[in-house]
C-alpha cells in the first residue's frame, strides 16, 4: 500500500521515522506551493496533512525509492509444498490468474 501511495494506515509516528531523510528545502518549497494553491489554508493545515517525515517516506517508499524498488522486486507469493504464502492474502481475481500459469 505504501509503495502505491495508499497511505490510509500510515500514522505520524511512521512518518516521523523518515524525518531525517527529508530535505528541509524541499519541505519548505512544498509548504509554499501548498499554501499558494490552497487559498485560506494555514501552515497548521500543511503540517496536519504532511507531517514531518512525509516527503522522506514518500521518496524512499515510492516505486522509485530505495525501499519501494526493493519491495517491488520481492515475489508476490511463495509456495512451499502445497501451501501458498502472501501478505494480506489473494485478491478476488487471484485464483483465476493463478490457474492460468
Amino acid at each position: 500500500m505504501n509503495v502505491l501511495g495508499d497511505l490510509r494506515y500510515v500514522d505520524a509516528g511512521e512518518y516521523a521515522a523518515f524525518a531525517a531523510e527529508e530535505d528541509a528545502a524541499e519541505r519548505q518549497r512544498r509548504r509554499s506551493e501548498f499554501l499558494a494553491r490552497q487559498p485560506g489554508t494555514t501552515e497548521a493545515d500543511f503540517e496536519r496533512l504532511f507531517p514531518p517525515g512525509y516527503f522522506g517516506h514518500r521518496r524512499l517508499l515510492g516505486p522509485q525509492g530505495t525501499y519501494g524498488r526493493w519491495l517491488l522486486a520481492l515475489p508476490v507469493a511463495i509456495r512451499i509444498d502445497d501451501t501458498a504464502y502472501m501478505h494480506a492474502g489473494p485478491s478476488r481475481c487471484w485464483p483465476a490468474a493463478a490457474s492460468s500459469s
